[in-house]
């Protein structure tokens, strides 16, 4: 929990902030350096893509799950053709490429048991 001194000044222009006795303690004197502020100091999360398992960097928002929108195609509509072709890759001792990450949890579940 921070103290009651941290906010005593706007984060982007200075101003004095007249704090409430209630509520979410002011950061900004208005939305305006607010929005400034936040062009210039960006938040970067290091991620997992959920179909390829490549690490990426999104900037401000941590829930993203692909690392591009080709990755979120494959595979929210392409799961069939990825394991059709594992399949006949590994039928006619091909290397397989690439595996994806829905594919890889299927196998190993199903080896536990």
């Amino acid at each position: 929990m921070t103290d009651e001194f941290t906010y005593k000044f706007c984060l982007y222009c200075g101003k004095k902030l007249e704090q409430n006795n209630r509520g979410r303690r002011k950061k900004y004197c208005s939305i305006e350096c607010k929005r400034e502020w936040e062009k210039t100091h960006h938040k970067t999360y290091n991620l997992h893509c959920a179909y390829c398992e490549k690490e990426y960097k999104a900037f401000t928002n941590k829930n993203r799950k692909y690392c591009s929108h080709d990755c979120y195609i494959k595979d929210r509509f392409w799961r069939k053709e990825d394991a059709a072709e594992i399949l006949k890759n590994i039928s006619e001792n091909k290397k397989v490429e690439h595996v994806p990450k829905w594919l890889k949890k299927l196998l190993l579940f199903n080896k536990e048991k």
